[in-house]
């Protein structure tokens, strides 16, 4: 056995050290062509020699274009000559910017780079070195020209940024390099052209001449207290090696040659490594003699670390399911270990979809179908998993589709995945499903309420199933009180198809059994329940049986039901069905039933003569047996309860909070009734009380899982437990993203303006809500002044307008750097009233020497300003003039208006009748503020006393004489 090249004191002290850089998140891994050459990647010779053939292959194909034959056999003579490999591509380049030009050459300086390092499909697909390395929690930088460290860091994490050059770390990245961060130092084939380096001119433009990018780097280097890690770089270039600052940690992994004797191998190496450490602070770790001992020792490390730092079995069987090179039996024990952890697996199947690589997709599809995966129903409901295997279904094996088959007709999935419709059709169209099988399948689909707003509504048969199971309530005493909530555009696509066994278990359903229906056909049917869909159904010939139209071939046993009756002869006033049914449905009605229903006299009238023909005689006035009812007290209760959330499948609890209806009259408990805001109370109330953690966490799973189809409804949810500040980090999280991403810009309610509100009053900004908030459009926002003459202060702050503005002015008074935007969406407002009193909020962001101010700028400037400096007041001076000749209802803007006019306005100028001047009294003796027209106010506000005082003591004299006279009457 071969002796090890390094010492275990060695291994441990480079393990430990790197340990505590991750841990502070300060370990940089370097790695160079070496390790891309091990995957099949050229060496720099070769790429040399390839970039010089391409262009002259380029040269004989460009239109309309002759260039001498010197010119093109030049670069032959190029590629033999004794040259180094950056001073060929120095000439290279010349010679191409002599033939297209500067701007031509540089436009299509990469096009070699991005076939060479993109198109051509490395020998190996996965990187031993790479898959290890990207294991750890480490910044990146490179020297190499591909992109396989992001593909490799791609399958594992969540977040990578590759920075294509010098330049894109220096502008976009602010000189600073994060976790996540992949730095290309000499570019990517994606780079700009001017930033990429691999000519002397290029090495000498980035390193001397134009190095500012440069000096940011090293400069990012030596203030982080780093460790550096070297893996397949030969440290022979002085520019990387001065990247290496004094106080940073350094290693280098090395191959350690060998000659014929040992003696002069082991000198050399310690020659070597006590040169890096002394001259470049570098300690040289000598991993093997061939350049496959470092994959092998690159496991070891990474193992140790990840031993150290404590890596969890799942992290270890996330990267063994992302690793090409896994076996099968490998990825089956992953997924069996992982087969109820709906978080991990959803997880997994999204990140799969991300990838773009062939191998690994195989591999997990038909591992997952050998696992306990797909025994579990934690993946029912995981779009991710469904939207995989049908990206892959053309590779599902017979025995795969097997198992689909058993899924599907297990029932109980999130049938709004359209991936779950696309295999079903797939299925049916490919005859992977038989007859019977579709039966099932069909049957056990059908159970879902919401199946007809998913794409399910496209198979008509399917929609058979759906609708009987609607139409047969689950409790027979439950007549009639299933509500069905159908939106317009759905009850319009709705059609079905019913098949003979169908129709007899319709016949037989306690509805169309019922003889007795106490109310109106237009009752039941305006309640959005069953009989409406029927009734629309039948109006839109939407309804077979055995693909034949219902209305042509209705069954006796069927048309003989009251029910169906009653809905044919609404039909019939409404639209007028054909004659032979209409001779059906008179040889079925029991026209001696009085309470049959009001729509019968309708019917009676307009068939009056084939109803003698029969020898029919209807009664008169036929009615219902019931009409109206009782008023009640209720409670409001939430759509969910506890035992619900415990014991129902997600897809059962989705279906109630999306369908059930507000207010919804309950003939059991006419006391209560269910209310969405009910509903969240209880969500918000379950979330914050710590007393079950088990039923919070499976309920936010739930609420999570279903965050975008639930919020269109309960959009409140969502705002306020963004706001809790006693919720965990998770929850707050996730319910601001949701609420970004889902939120209706067209209106802003009270607790849209609460969301915003309370983040806009946060010292430290998230600026993906403000840019959110500034992102919505006043002018399309609600001002609820549209058919009022006169502003309100009260309409403005409860108009989603108002709200909007309100929202506006907080941000300005705790962050004012943002005013300028506020005075653009200001200055943008269509809505004039609101755009005048915004303009008196912010009145000193504009030049009131030129501002025209009305009495909306009045109020803002008054309602959200303390005191009034004399350069305001003498610019409401004539507005506040003509403002009191009128009646003024806003006590401020009246307070403020006596206040100017003590300073500005002569008294005789004024009406007293329309207004209380009772304040202006209190200015004058209790304020401190000597006032210019105070004495002329207070004669005549004297004057007016007196004159009323007059005026009732005259009246008591006239009362006086008229009582006078009526006595001596």
């Amino acid at each position: 056995m071969e002796k090890q090249t390094y010492t275990d004191e060695e291994f441990n002290s480079l393990v430990t050290d790197l340990v505590q850089a991750i841990r502070k998140q300060k370990l940089v891994i370097f790695v160079g062509a070496g390790v891309s050459i091990s995957q099949g990647y050229p060496n720099w010779n070769d790429y040399v020699t390839h970039l010089i053939k391409y262009w002259q292959s380029y040269l004989l194909n460009i239109e309309n274009v002759s260039i001498g034959r010197e010119k093109y056999l030049v670069f032959d003579t190029i590629s033999k000559s004794n040259l180094n490999n950056k001073r060929k591509v120095d000439l290279v380049n010349h010679s191409l910017k002599s033939i297209l030009g500067e701007e031509e050459f540089k436009k299509n300086r990469l096009n070699f780079e991005k076939n060479y390092f993109e198109k051509l499909v490395p020998y190996q697909p996965s990187n031993e070195i790479l898959e290890a390395l990207v294991n750890i929690d480490a910044i990146f930088v490179t020297s190499n020209y591909d992109l396989e460290i992001e593909k490799h860091a791609q399958r594992l994490r969540n977040s990578v940024k590759s920075i294509n050059d010098l330049q894109e770390f220096v502008i976009n990245n602010d000189s600073k390099l994060e976790w996540g961060d992949i730095l290309h130092i000499h570019g990517t084939p994606h780079c700009d052209p001017n930033f990429f380096v691999s000519s002397s001119a290029d090495y000498s433009k980035t390193y001397h001449k134009e190095k500012h990018n440069f000096e940011q780097l090293k400069k990012w280097f030596s203030t982080k207290n780093l460790t550096v890690l070297f893996v397949g770089v030969s440290l022979e270039e002085d520019e990387i090696l001065s990247l290496l600052a004094p106080k940073n940690k350094h290693y280098a992994l090395m191959k350690a040659d060998k000659t014929n004797d040992p003696k002069i191998d082991k000198e050399y190496r310690n020659l070597y490594s006590t040169f890096f450490k002394n001259e470049n602070h570098t300690s040289i770790i000598w991993y093997g003699s061939s350049f496959d001992d470092l994959p092998v020792f690159i496991k070891k490390l990474t193992d140790k670390i990840n031993e150290e730092t404590g890596l969890s079995p799942q992290n270890r069987e996330w990267q063994l399911l992302l690793n090409p090179i896994s076996t099968e039996d490998e990825v089956i024990n992953a997924l069996n270990n992982n087969a109820d952890n709906g978080t991990f697996l959803n997880a997994l199947y999204k990140k799969i979809l991300t990838l773009n690589d062939k191998e690994i997709p195989e591999l997990i599809l038909h591992s997952t179908f050998k696992s306990n995966v797909v025994k579990n129903t934690v993946i029912n409901n995981f779009d991710s998993f469904w939207n995989f295997v049908d990206q892959n279904k053309e590779s599902l094996s017979l025995e795969e589709w097997k198992i689909l088959k058993v899924l599907f007709s297990k029932g109980n999935q999130n049938y709004y995945i359209n991936s779950l419709y696309n295999l079903y059709k797939y299925g049916i169209d490919y005859q992977k499903i038989s007859i019977d099988e579709l039966v099932n399948i069909r049957s056990a689909i059908g159970t879902t309420a919401s199946i007809p707003f998913t794409k399910f509504i496209k198979d008509c048969d399917l929609m058979g199933y759906w609708f009987i199971n609607q139409f047969t309530p689950k409790d027979s005493k439950d007549t009639y009180s299933k509500s069905i909530y159908l939106t317009n555009d759905v009850k319009e696509k709705l059609k079905l198809n019913l098949n003979s066994s169908q129709i007899i278990e319709l016949i037989n359903t306690v509805e169309l059994s019922q003889e007795i229906i106490p109310y109106s056909i237009e009752e039941l049917i305006s309640e959005g329940g069953i009989l409406e869909i029927l009734y629309i159904l039948l109006s839109k010939n939407h309804i077979f049986i055995n693909e034949e139209s219902l209305l042509e071939k209705i069954p006796e046993e069927l048309i003989s039901r009251k029910v169906i009756q009653k809905i044919l002869v609404k039909l019939d006033n409404d639209i007028s069905l054909e004659s032979n049914l209409v001779e059906k449905l008179i040889n079925n009605i029991n026209f001696n039933d009085q309470t049959f229903g009001s729509e019968l006299n309708s019917f009676v009238q307009r068939h009056s003569s084939e109803l003698e023909k029969q020898q029919i005689l209807p009664l008169d006035n036929y009615h219902e047996l019931i009409t109206g009812g009782a008023s009640f007290i209720v409670r409001n209760n939430s759509f969910i309860t506890v035992e619900q959330i415990l014991n129902l499948s997600e897809q059962e609890l989705l279906n109630i909070l999306l369908t059930s209806q507000e207010n919804q009259f309950n003939p059991k408990k006419p006391w209560e009734e269910n209310t969405v805001n009910a509903t969240i109370d209880f969500c918000i109330e379950l979330l914050t009380n710590n007393s079950n953690k088990e039923l919070q966490e499976k309920f936010w799973t739930f609420l999570s899982n279903n965050s975008k189809k639930l919020f269109n409804r309960y959009s409140s949810l969502f705002y306020k437990l963004a706001i809790i500040e006693e919720l965990p980090k998770n929850i707050i999280n996730f319910s601001i993203s949701t609420c970004l991403e889902n939120m209706n810009d067209n209106h802003f309610s009270h607790d849209k303006e609460k969301f915003f509100t309370y983040f806009v009053q946060q010292n430290n900004l998230n600026t993906q809500i403000i840019n959110k908030l500034f992102s919505i459009s006043p002018n399309n926002l609600d001002s609820s002044l549209s058919d009022n003459k006169t502003f309100d202060i009260s309409l403005f702050i409860n108009s989603e307008l108002g709200k909007y503005l309100i929202t506006l002015i907080e941000l300005a008074i705790k962050h004012k750097k943002y005013i300028t935007d506020i005075k653009e969406k200001i200055d943008n407002l269509s809505h004039g009233p609101y755009k005048q009193f915004m303009k008196g909020v912010f009145l000193y962001e504009y030049d009131i020497s030129t501002e025209i101010v009305n009495y909306e700028t009045f109020l803002g400037y008054i309602y959200y300003h303390i005191g009034m400096p004399d350069n305001i007041r003498k610019l409401f001076e004539k507005l506040v003039s003509n403002l009191l000749k009128t009646k003024i209802n806003d006590n401020n803007a009246l307070s403020y208006a006596l206040l100017i006019a003590l300073d500005y306005i002569e008294p005789r100028e004024i009406m007293f009748q329309h207004n209380n001047f009772n304040y202006m009294v209190n200015l004058i003796f209790l304020s401190q503020e000597k006032f210019r027209y105070e004495n002329d106010w207070l004669k005549q506000l004297i004057l007016q006393k007196i004159k009323v005082i007059i005026f009732f003591h005259h009246l008591h004299i006239l009362f006086k004489k008229i009582n006078l006279t009526a006595i001596n009457t």
